[in-house]
């Protein structure tokens, strides 16, 4: 299949997107771009789908195990496949592939199902794609939209990282492919060169799913397993499909694909954040985030003893002098604040030093312009956690209580968790959703909270993305197993808390650990970013931003682990890109604190490691908040992210990472943005400590003008590729002429 001869069989035709199937064995022969065959030798399979016996053990199941094959053409670009007895079980799937009126073609999943076995989920087409990453000498690229996005050009980087593929199953892992979760948008592409390939569920009610890739044998297969609320007898027929269509560019185009479906389709859109009243003035644009812990040395896990900032009232020189030296207002967010233990959910109040204290401290404050912000943990179920400064264990009231009725159970009816149960943090379950203790036990701890004056609870930290966890228990309201019902719980419960919190007059905010996903932007407005985690995986980009940013106001995040990760001593830099990543991607900028009041590299980073240079970094993070506040801000805040004109000499820099890998970064980054008045510009970010001379290739014919500091004054720019020079740590506008 590697030439470009002729194919014999049947061909549905979609623009530049050409599917041929052997009508006789009804398998995938060749799925071509504008020619080119994207299809590896093997070539996929149709459909996979799992099921559960009567005591849940799986069965996995392809449309190679089908006895009976059957193909239809039912008109010019409409095909029926029907596979009947898979594995010689009373089972058939049927399949309606379709071009649609925009040259995509649709794949439309249907089940039949006369076994006693349910069906678990279904992934279709389950294609196999030709490996050969560009970092290998060829020219593939892989998109997935997981952490907010991630490009893969390296497969080793993920072979050889904790961040492995996790496959669809119980227990819930936390981090990966759940969506809605942190995996918030249901799309990916695959490119080579500038052909690619868009697959995407098409799903405006954001049901379950599990959207992932598998790296194997030269070969990428994503995969888009489509969870069925543990469908038993009967038919099943999803009630969205899946498309595939053709494009020709990079990621931004196929997101803009995306984009343009979504803005129209998904039901759970909410106003943009500019236009939505529901939330306080301040969600509109978020303060500088200031992170630090009120107990330990930056350790996450393991026993806390209070530091410095503990008193609370003790921070407040510290924070004094932060907004100081920044020029800006900020928002303190507390980790390590629970009277309970830290990272132990559900319980946190009352807080370390009494509820009083906090009220205070908030007041202290909210009287300086700033706002106060809490971490929580989510919708776990701690029995006992080794932080803090004793045991903290809820065995016997989880037993007197009997607890474990409302926790998520796998298809054996097993009860365990993933989700940050270790043997230094703490250990215990996943509290389902669905259930009545869950909404009870998170509405009464925010309400608590929120009475102390809090403004934002980062309450479901560890629900990445605001997802909910897996569970088939047949006891708890819901059907046996994962599907749509998980997404309407959880909407259920942020209802549930927004509308407590507002009857006790509160306009307490609630976010999550990464970015909400696209079907909780109504109920989350402001999240603590996770694309740090994608540097064991690939290279992040900004993908839910260039969607969504018009929707949601995120912050840089914590950046947990970070130096777990990347090599500090090798790439001493990383600390600046990072902030140039997220002021570029249009994200509020985060610092986290170690003693001392100084800036420190990221959370999870011993207060004994030399922090990075502090002069250099307030000097950098002073501007680019400058920016922010003036120049750009109708741009980065309230914009719609554009594909960036061509960046032309910004040379690609080492990032090392902690085992030697080492991903390439352009020397300047770079993001384009309409404003809300139609307004465009183009920012160009230099984050090392070299002057940098680019040129930004194509910019309007109109001609625009050049921003070279936040309150500096325009300069005509002539011709449509000007050049720049930037100098170490700052940043230029390029502004469309009206």
């Amino acid at each position: 299949m590697s030439g470009k001869g002729p194919l014999y069989g049947a061909r549905l035709r979609g623009g530049d997107l050409v599917l041929t199937l052997d009508p006789k064995t009804v398998r995938m022969l060749s799925l071509r771009v504008a020619g080119e065959e994207f299809l590896s030798p093997g070539g996929g399979a149709l459909c996979r789908l799992q099921l559960l016996n009567a005591v849940g053990n799986p069965r996995r199941l392809s449309d190679s195990d089908a006895r009976n094959r059957k193909f239809m053409k039912m008109a010019r670009d409409t095909w029926r496949i029907r596979l009947e007895r898979l594995a010689d079980l009373d089972l058939a799937v049927e399949l309606m592939l379709h071009v649609d009126a925009t040259g995509a073609i649709q794949w439309r999943a249907g089940v039949e199902n006369r076994t006693r076995e349910r069906l678990e989920w279904i992934d279709f087409p389950s294609l196999s794609l030709r490996g050969d990453f560009v970092a290998q000498g060829g020219r593939a690229r892989l998109f997935w939209p997981g952490n907010e996005g991630c490009l893969i050009e390296d497969p080793a980087i993920r072979q050889g990282s904790w961040f492995r593929y996790n496959a669809p199953q119980y227990p819930s892992p936390g981090l990966g492919g759940a969506y809605p979760g942190p995996c918030p948008m249901q799309f990916m592409a695959y490119f080579r060169a500038k052909l690619g390939l868009y697959i995407a569920a098409h799903d405006p009610d954001g049901h379950t799913k599990h959207i992932e890739f598998d790296l194997a044998h030269a070969t990428v297969r994503p995969e888009f397993a489509h969870f069925t609320a543990g469908h038993g007898a009967g038919r099943l027929k999803l009630p969205y499909p899946m498309v595939l269509r053709a494009f020709k560019g990079d990621w931004y185009d196929a997101a803009t694909l995306y984009r343009d479906w979504s803005l129209r389709h998904l039901k759970t859109l909410p106003a943009t954040v500019r236009a939505n009243q529901r939330f306080p003035a301040w969600v509109a644009e978020p303060p500088l985030v200031v992170i630090y812990p009120v107990t330990g040395r930056g350790s996450h896990s393991g026993p806390t003893r209070p530091n410095e900032y503990f008193p609370l009232k003790r921070a407040l020189p510290a924070l004094d002098g932060l907004a100081a030296r920044l020029d800006t207002k900020l928002m303190a967010l507390l980790m390590h604040w629970e009277g309970t233990a830290p990272w132990a959910p559900p319980y946190t109040w009352p807080p370390r030093g009494g509820a009083k204290a906090m009220e205070r401290f908030a007041g202290e404050l909210q009287r300086r312009g700033h706002k106060l912000g809490l971490y929580c943990s989510g919708t776990g179920w701690t029995q006992f956690a080794n932080t803090g400064s004793g045991r903290y264990n809820r065995e016997r009231e989880f037993a007197k209580r009997k607890l474990a009725r409302f926790m998520c159970r796998g298809p054996r009816h097993e009860m365990v968790s993933r989700n940050c149960n270790t043997d230094d943090l703490r250990w215990g379950y996943d509290i389902c959703a669905a259930t009545r203790f869950a909404r009870e036990v998170m509405r009464a701890e925010a309400l608590k909270i929120a009475a102390a004056g809090v403004d934002y609870i980062q309450l479901f930290d560890q629900n990445l993305g605001g997802g909910g966890m897996l569970c088939y228990s047949d006891v708890h309201g819901h059907p046996p197993g994962p599907g749509p019902w998980q997404r309407r719980a959880m909407s259920r419960m942020f209802a549930d808390i927004l509308r407590a919190l507002r009857r006790a007059g509160r306009e307490t905010v609630l976010g999550c650990e990464g970015t909400a996903a696209e079907t909780f932007l109504g109920e989350l407005p402001v999240n603590d970013l996770r694309w740090n985690f994608n540097f064991e995986i690939g290279t992040p980009v900004p993908a839910f931003s260039y969607v969504y940013h018009e929707y949601v106001r995120n912050f840089q995040g914590n950046q947990c682990i970070i130096l777990d990760t990347l090599d500090e001593k090798r790439s001493p830099l990383n600390f600046f890109y990072r902030l140039a990543y997220s002021f570029a991607a249009g994200d509020a900028l985060t610092v986290i604190l170690k003693d001392g009041g100084e800036i420190h590299w990221g959370w999870c980073v011993s207060w004994d490691l030399r922090p990075p240079p502090q002069i250099a970094a307030c000097a950098f993070i002073r501007d680019l908040l400058e920016w922010r506040r003036e120049a750009a801000r109708d741009y980065l805040v309230d914009g719609l992210m554009l594909k960036p004109f061509d960046l032309q000499g910004a040379t690609l820099e080492p990032i090392y990472l902690r085992r030697g890998d080492a991903l390439r970064i352009p020397a300047v980054l770079t993001s384009r943005w309409r404003s809300p008045s139609g307004g465009e510009a183009q920012i160009c970010v230099n984050w090392t400590d070299r002057p940098r001379r680019v040129r930004v290739r194509g910019v309007w014919a109109e001609g625009c003008a050049l921003r070279r500091a936040p309150r500096a004054a325009v300069s005509k720019v002539r011709g449509r590729s000007p050049i720049l020079d930037l100098p170490p740590f700052a940043a230029a506008l390029l502004e469309k002429t009206p």
